[in-house]
């Protein structure tokens, strides 16, 4: 794989919580969210559960901002300090960034695999008829399909009713596998991670229509649903600990209305600038 990666929501510079804390710091956006970014790939690198050592001034120091910032991101429910034992958590870490390792780990095997088989291939690709003890990757090929229960052109059927059972998704009526990227049936692999993701599709709050058997046989598809990709509806605003939380009010009261009048009269002044 290139390098490590997280998920990260399409419309965090508009989350309620990312524009609570510009008001309430007067930080630029930008520096707002780079600052949760850095906090969630730390995290991802340092962490099995979204708990690790850190405190508020190491947090500072690695990326920035003070402890009245560190303090709001506490407040608005994206982190948990625990001060006594020196620790710092993600809440909603297993929801959110546990799928994705998995899929990462997933796809990380899926490679070994492939760069093995082609290891297998190119030595036997060099045996010789003179040597009977050693048999060719073709012949081991046809005695693998004859004899195997398993392989991966077998799964097909499984896969077949496995999405007809479930009633979320649209019915796959022919017999065969759709032609394109058929070739995922020859990756025994992908087999087993995409009956994982048909169990876990009807959880998917994204698709406003039943997914289709042509979308599971997509490029990246199926990663994406075990990652938790399609887990909310597309552009919904989520609340805090990544989870439904109550709409923004529509007028602001106490602190929150001071700091939006803050941030009002910074824009008026800026324009009269200009």
């Amino acid at each position: 794989m290139a390098g490590e990666w997280c998920p990260i929501d399409c419309n965090l510079a508009t989350k309620p919580e990312v524009l609570e804390l510009v008001d309430e710091t007067g930080d630029p956006a930008d520096a707002v969210i780079g600052r949760l970014v850095q906090l969630w790939l730390w995290s991802a690198m340092n962490s099995e559960d979204g708990t690790a050592r850190m405190t508020v001034g190491r947090l500072g120091r690695l990326f920035g901002g003070s402890d009245t910032f560190w303090a709001g991101v506490q407040r608005v429910g994206w982190l948990q300090v625990d001060e006594a034992s020196g620790t710092v958590a993600i809440p909603g870490w297993e929801r959110r960034f546990g799928s994705a390792a998995k899929a990462r780990a997933q796809a990380a095997v899926r490679h070994a695999r492939d760069k093995e088989s082609r290891r297998a291939s190119a030595q036997g690709g060099g045996a010789g008829a003179s040597d009977p003890g050693r048999a060719s990757v073709a012949e081991l090929g046809e005695l693998g399909d004859k004899n195997s229960s398993s392989s991966p052109r077998e799964a097909w059927p499984e896969i077949r009713e496995a999405w007809n059972a479930t009633p979320t998704l649209k019915p796959w009526k022919p017999d065969r596998p759709p032609k394109q990227h058929a070739e995922h049936l020859d990756d025994t692999a992908w087999c087993t991670d995409a009956l994982a993701a048909i169990q876990r599709l009807p959880r998917c709050r994204f698709f406003k229509t039943p997914p289709t058997l042509l979308q599971l046989f997509s490029p990246g598809f199926v990663d994406k649903v075990l990652a938790g990709t399609f887990d909310e509806p597309p552009g919904r605003q989520t609340g805090r600990d990544f989870g439904d939380g109550p709409a923004p009010p529509k007028v602001f009261t106490g602190e929150v209305a001071e700091a939006f009048e803050r941030t009002r009269r910074k824009l008026a002044a800026a324009k009269e600038g200009t």
